[in-house]
């Protein structure tokens, strides 16, 4: 792994102006904990976000804030359950 200071990770990854948002899937407690460990080390807090299951198994996902002219990133691992997985993931895209 490497590590960069924001500003230079700004001119490798050609972020916007608008800044970086960073998202966290539900699949399971480790991806929250990876998510939580690179927005520490890119120094950004994780967006704002509510991914949750109705009762008829149907996956429903909330943006909380605007990520209108920001660069997004979705941190998912895949789990056991991969077909929700990858609806979680497609949903938030």
């Amino acid at each position: 792994m490497f590590c960069v200071t924001p500003p230079e990770l700004e001119t490798k990854m050609n972020i916007t102006k608008g800044g970086l948002v960073l998202f966290s899937a539900n699949s399971n407690s480790s991806c929250m904990e990876l998510s939580k460990k690179i927005a520490e080390r890119l120094g950004v807090e994780m967006g704002k976000v509510q991914v949750y299951q109705e009762p008829n198994r149907e996956t429903r996902v909330q943006i909380q804030e605007s990520v209108r002219g920001k660069d997004v990133f979705i941190i998912q691992t895949v789990s056991k359950d991969v077909n929700t997985t990858i609806m979680e993931l497609l949903i938030m895209v």
